[in-house]
């Protein structure tokens, strides 16, 4: 018995050190954890350097884990948090180094910008607008389409046509803000009929359709280039849509309505930068910021290349 109960305070005793090793969130240990990762840095192994970085604050030492500690761990903590956004920089992960900018500024009863110190808060400042530029960088900033009626869709960039002549065919595009299915939209058994698809985010596709020659010249089949250099040209437009799928080519989240004011398209064809927000389609007051690397896959589908999701409320 006496052996039984001396295993089961061991036990005890290990788990309970466990527990505060992981919630450490000391100056000493965040001092170590940055001198560490920034050896690896000035060696140029950007990737080993975040990777210390990111688990130590991923699993030791979050913002929240800094704001129970002292005020001089809060601060200094804040700069181990710049260091990282450096370093995912570093590494081309933008996103991720957007989303630590977001955990500081916009992750309710967490952030309290008035606690940061004006030197940290300069430092972290310049590392996302740096990430924010890096992430810019391969996209165009975004035209109105041209085509009468069509007016809040985004015309489709010329150098896309370059890369592959699909693009001729597609004229502009918009985002399609997807809300809860009225039928259906909380049962707890199966299926029993039709329940539409609003509930799923898609992208609508103004198209060409057919192209009509309204010149009224007769065609001659012994000069069929001259009617061609004559004929005056109309495109008939039609609407597609298009569903976001994940790797597994599953249809991507259906439980979260979407809202991407910010739609941006790339210099490499196919390419789009989704910045807004999402909640839950049910209700509730959980809200997330979405930014979001796609690729249109013109006429099949839109493929998620990359999606940060940061919960804020």
């Amino acid at each position: 018995m006496l052996q039984i109960i001396t295993k089961c305070t061991f036990i005890s005793i290990l788990l309970v050190n466990s527990y505060y090793s992981l919630a450490d969130c000391s100056l000493t240990e965040i001092n170590a954890v940055r001198k560490s990762a920034a050896n690896s840095f000035v060696q140029k192994n950007y990737s080993e350097a975040e990777s210390k970085l990111s688990k130590y604050y991923k699993n030791d030492c979050s913002l929240y884990n800094m704001k129970k500690s002292s005020e001089d761990t809060l601060q200094r903590g804040l700069w181990l948090i710049s260091d990282l956004m450096l370093y995912k920089h570093k590494i081309n992960d933008e996103l991720g180094c957007l989303d630590l900018h977001d955990d500081l500024y916009a992750t309710f009863m967490v952030s309290e910008p008035s606690l940061y110190g004006e030197k940290v808060k300069k430092a972290l400042s310049y590392n996302a607008k740096q990430c924010q530029m890096a992430l810019d960088k391969p996209f165009l900033a975004s035209q109105k389409c041209q085509i009468k009626g069509h007016e809040d869709m985004l015309a489709i960039p010329k150098i896309w046509q370059k890369e592959d002549p699909i693009y001729f065919e597609i004229s502009c595009i918009r985002f399609v803000e997807n809300s809860k299915n009225i039928v259906g939209g909380d049962r707890d058994g199966p299926q029993l009929q039709s329940e539409g698809m609003q509930d799923i985010a898609k992208l609508e596709v103004l198209y060409v359709d057919s192209v009509s020659d309204i010149s009224g010249i007769e065609r001659n089949a012994n000069s069929d280039f001259e009617w061609y250099e004559n004929a005056v040209w109309s495109n008939n437009y039609k609407l597609d849509q298009l569903y976001f799928i994940n790797d597994d080519n599953s249809l991507w989240d259906t439980d979260y309505c979407f809202y991407f004011p910010t739609i941006k398209l790339g210099k490499k064809a196919g390419m789009l930068l989704l910045d807004g927000s999402s909640s839950p389609c049910n209700g509730g007051r959980a809200a997330n910021l979405n930014k979001m690397i796609v690729k249109l896959n013109y006429p099949l589908n839109v493929e998620i290349i990359k999606n940060k999701i940061h919960g804020y409320r």
